[in-house]
């Protein structure tokens, strides 16, 4: 059985096969995922026009942003334009949907100094009991708190860093898979690449590119 069914199915998987060169492999699962739901979508009305119409799509749209966040139902929108406009220049009649606008209600809370230097000496005294499944965390918990707090990074650009992404020469961390899919550097003082390297010694990954830091 295809991937794709509706009578749009042709163009679909045309217009995936162009994202898929385009995109990293996190990117393009996205937007696959979003394509698969228009689909099935189309194939449950038993829909045979080739055209979108206005009421098509905010019916998929109501429909797709059931029970989820706003910021996905967001994004599942933004790739679903993509394709029309993409069908539009195939010279087919689509409603091209606007953007829903997301509201940001994250509000930080600063650390000071006194709080980072707690949150590190309980991670360097952690321990853990044996029965747990990962029996490395007392070992890696100081070192990914201080990628996140010194390098400014996500959790997870840090649990996906190898042995080859670091260059202890000039002290970066070459990050491959960031938001928005770009290779980025990331420096790191000497104290932090002296922990990172004494780290990769006692986890004996030294010399393993392939390894990740993390388990």
């Amino acid at each position: 059985m295809a991937e794709f069914n509706s009578v749009f199915r042709e163009e679909i998987s045309m217009y995936l096969s162009v994202r898929e060169a385009e995109l990293s492999h996190e990117a393009y699962r996205h937007y696959r995922r979003t394509m698969i739901l228009f689909d099935e979508y189309l194939c449950r009305l038993n829909y045979a026009d080739k055209e979108i119409s206005e009421s098509v799509i905010e019916s998929w749209i109501r429909e797709v942003s059931a029970d989820i966040s706003i910021n996905t139902s967001s994004q599942h929108v933004h790739y679903i334009r993509q394709l029309f406009l993409f069908l539009a220049d195939l010279g087919y009649k689509c409603f091209i949907p606007r953007t829903l606008a997301t509201r940001d209600t994250y509000v930080p809370y600063l650390y000071s100094d006194e709080d980072i230097e707690k949150i590190f000496a309980v991670a360097d005294s952690l321990r853990i009991s044996k029965s747990r499944k990962n029996k490395f965390a007392e070992k890696e918990m100081p070192l990914i708190l201080r990628l996140l707090y010194c390098c400014g990074l996500r959790v997870g650009e840090t649990v996906s860093i190898k042995v080859g992404d670091l260059d202890f020469e000039r002290n970066l961390i070459i990050l491959r898979g960031t938001k928005k899919y770009k290779q980025r550097l990331v420096p790191f003082g000497k104290d932090l690449a002296e922990i990172i390297y004494r780290y990769c010694i006692g986890m004996g990954i030294l010399n393993d590119s392939d390894a990740y830091l993390f388990h």
